[in-house]
């Protein structure tokens, strides 16, 4: 018969100066694994900067080092239209959970994750104010006559744009096309 064989997992926490784990600590926190992905391990083995030994898949860190909105304490789920929250025996860290916050460790370990963006909502944006040009605003103060109407202002807009685009050089290969008015 062959058995299986347990892999040896620790049962203290791999960060330096936690006791989470040990029988001298009177807390119980609760403990993670180590994920499983390279790169993640790499991360989470980068911002844990333990020089001893390297962080391998039988480690395991506790509930300490971590932000609390990366540890799920409570199931979430939907029924009849109504959100349900159950608490978990065990709590779970989310996939993108990161070990930043060391309070054993010197303050230059832990490293403050950036505030999260608040979310926009396209529909409810103001749009800003239509800006005016300088120029435009700085002849209507200077002249004494009074102001014109918007009619012949967007004509005077329009004429020179028109004659400012039929001095532009283009390349050979496009065409030119003038509506008449």
């Amino acid at each position: 018969m062959t058995e299986r064989r347990r892999d040896k997992r620790v049962s203290s926490c791999f960060v330096p100066l936690c006791n989470s784990g040990l029988r001298s600590c009177k807390e119980k926190r609760s403990l993670f694994r180590v994920p499983v992905e390279p790169d993640r391990r790499e991360l989470w083995s980068r911002n844990i900067k333990r020089v001893d030994r390297p962080l391998d898949a039988g480690s395991v860190v506790c509930e300490r080092p971590f932000e609390p909105q990366f540890i799920k304490r409570k199931f979430q789920t939907t029924v009849t239209g109504e959100l349900v929250e159950i608490e978990r025996e065990r709590p779970l860290l989310t996939n993108d959970a990161v070990p930043t916050i060391f309070p054993d460790a010197p303050s230059y370990m832990t490293k403050s994750l950036p505030r999260k963006r608040k979310k926009r909502n396209l529909c409810d944006q103001h749009l800003p104010a239509a800006k005016r040009k300088k120029g435009l605003r700085l002849e209507k103060e200077n002249s004494a006559e009074p102001t014109q109407d918007v009619e012949s202002e967007e004509a005077w807009v329009a004429e020179r744009q028109r004659v400012s685009f039929g001095n532009l050089k283009m390349p050979q290969s496009w065409s030119k096309i003038t509506l008449p008015r």
